[in-house]
């Protein structure tokens, strides 16, 4: 009796791991192994790149300006807001010994160090290529708004000076 338990348990856990073995097999083969199923209008879904190029590998030629200059243009017109000057006007006062919370600034421009002097010729003479990396928060629509991780990279991206 028992042992015909022990057959029938065997079967049983055997035709279900050939059934998992079945589906996965059926699913893995309407899988493009070339092509991902789900395109969306995001170029690089959760990261955000800046310089945006046409190409995640970045090309540029150290004595020929005009190959990063509208890199170096794309930056300038990203990091405008974070500008010592208009930090400056749209940040409170924060004395010490008080907790303030300033939820609607945006990051502060400690972080943007190699790049506050002079970006025309900073950005890629001085200090090499800076890329600016940011994470996306994948949210559902019905949550608060989403707060963004970011960070700021040099060199992150593979870059190939030519």
């Amino acid at each position: 009796s028992s042992g015909l338990i022990l057959l029938f348990y065997l079967l049983f856990y055997l035709f279900l791991a050939g059934m998992f073995a079945l589906t996965m097999y059926v699913m893995l083969l309407t899988l493009d192994d070339y092509n991902p199923t789900w395109q969306d209008r995001l170029s690089t879904p959760g990261m955000m790149i800046r310089p945006k190029g046409d190409q995640l590998e970045i090309t540029y030629s150290v004595s020929n300006p005009e190959s990063w200059d509208g890199f170096v243009q794309n930056l300038n017109t990203f990091l405008s807001p974070y500008n010592d000057s208009y930090q400056v006007q749209t940040n409170d006062d924060c004395p010490p010994d008080q907790y303030f919370i300033q939820e609607d600034s945006p990051e502060h421009s400690q972080a943007l160090l190699p790049v506050q002097s002079d970006r025309a010729a900073g950005v890629f003479r001085a200090v090499g290529p800076f890329l600016r990396l940011q994470q996306r928060s994948a949210l559902h629509p019905h949550q608060a708004q989403p707060g963004t991780a970011s960070m700021l990279a040099q060199s992150a991206l593979p870059t190939t000076p030519s």
